[in-house]
């Protein structure tokens, strides 16, 4: 069901992982990131996929800290289109918070050494 989209999205990681970019510090950190969103998507994806079969289960505290470690953004995504998790209040309001945060502290970040 969500194979093609993670298959792009793992090519996209892969495309920019061989350029150039990558070099630096800071493109060590976008790819970090694109990385932890990706894997955090599709492990959103994954379960959802599960909560559909009626099998187990990934545990809660592993997408909050996927979300947590800089995966918000694909978290958000993932639980908009999947719609997942989306009744879950500490999800709801949690997953955004995140990334509020996330987005913020890459402003302050890029601001302070760019």
């Amino acid at each position: 069901m969500f194979h093609a989209e993670i298959e792009e999205a793992g090519n996209l990681v892969l495309q920019l992982a061989r350029s150039d970019y990558f070099t630096s510090v800071f493109g060590v950190i976008v790819a970090f990131l694109l990385l932890i969103n990706v894997i955090s998507f599709v492990v959103f994806a994954v379960d959802k996929q599960k909560a559909v079969e009626g099998k187990w289960r990934i545990p809660e505290k592993v997408l909050f800290l996927l979300a947590g470690f800089g995966g918000a953004a694909g978290a958000l995504f993932a639980m908009k289109l999947f719609r997942h998790k989306t009744r879950h209040i500490q999800f709801s309001i949690g997953i955004p918070v995140l990334l509020i945060i996330q987005v913020f502290i890459a402003v302050i970040l890029i601001i302070l050494f760019l």
